[in-house]
């Protein structure tokens, strides 16, 4: 079995994907991470849980979902977001 992936809408073939289908929303990582959509906007909002904000909709960063998901796995309470400027 494979690493699980979101459900997804089947792309033509030669298109890139958008931004957007590269994100997951809320249903998405809790599927992920076996929790309820409640759970997820709790601790995204008290800033436990990576996100980004498209808009007034919260999207997350799959690679992002799974350092958290390792993170907790290993007693790490608080995930820092990592960026870089180059």
């Amino acid at each position: 079995m494979g690493e699980w992936q979101p459900r997804a809408w089947p792309r033509p073939k030669n298109r890139e994907p958008t931004m957007n289908e590269r994100l997951w929303n809320a249903n998405d990582v809790a599927d992920f991470l076996r929790v309820s959509r409640s759970w997820v906007y709790q601790k995204a909002e008290a800033g436990l849980l990576p996100y980004l904000k498209v808009g007034a909709l919260l999207r997350f960063d799959p690679d992002e979902i799974r350092a958290y998901a390792r993170a907790v796995r290993h007693g790490i309470s608080k995930v820092i977001r990592m960026t870089s400027n180059g």
